[in-house]
């Protein structure tokens, strides 16, 4: 909660530099949502080999599928969130928790087995279809990987208040994320052996 104490002199959780978020809900005229959406199913899309149209054309496409949906209702809780205020707090939601969780194990047991089943299905379904495995190219404009993480970015700032930035300015930060992991990647391992 925006409002959330956390001492007793009155400070605030969300205050200094920590800003607090504004739920972003799904927006068929925010761009940024548009986008994700596109550039998500053009991964899927190249995933399980189905030729997908210009970028233009997609986008309009996904503009038609959603005005044909109905909104989301809006998010709301079904219980008040029980947020421990100290130690001795803590330990008796676990317990509460503990106790909760073996009365419901059973029912719980019972709704993964159906899920089960049904992914059983889907797999059947997939057999000897083919499934391309895609690998990250910031270069290739046209295959959706810079767009989802752009977009991404892009809504988490809108969230958290933070100043957007060009497509062109996200596509130089990504290009250098992967030659850091690997990098770090290769001094962990060199450290650890």
């Amino acid at each position: 909660p925006k409002d959330k104490v956390v001492d007793e002199k009155g400070t605030l959780f969300w205050s200094g530099k920590r800003r607090s978020p504004e739920i972003p809900y799904f927006d068929k005229s925010n761009l940024m949502h548009v986008l994700f959406v596109s550039a998500a199913a053009k991964l899927y899309a190249n995933i399980y080999c189905v030729t997908t149209p210009t970028d233009e054309t997609l986008q309009s496409s996904v503009l038609e599928i959603l005005d044909s949906i109905e909104n989301l209702p809006t998010f709301s809780l079904d219980y008040v969130p029980n947020i421990p205020e100290n130690e001795a707090d803590a330990k008796k939601l676990a317990e509460k928790e503990k106790l909760d969780n073996e009365k419901n194990s059973k029912t719980f047991e019972n709704q993964m087995f159906l899920e089960m089943k049904k992914l059983e299905l889907i797999a059947q379904e997939t057999i000897g279809k083919e499934i391309r495995p895609q690998a990250f190219n910031k270069d290739n404009d046209s295959n959706g990987h810079v767009d989802l993480i752009y977009s991404a970015a892009m809504i988490r700032a809108q969230t958290y208040g933070i100043p957007e930035i060009s497509r062109f300015e996200a596509k130089q930060v990504i290009s250098r994320i992967i030659p850091a992991l690997a990098t770090t990647t290769a001094m962990t391992v060199g450290l650890i052996s």
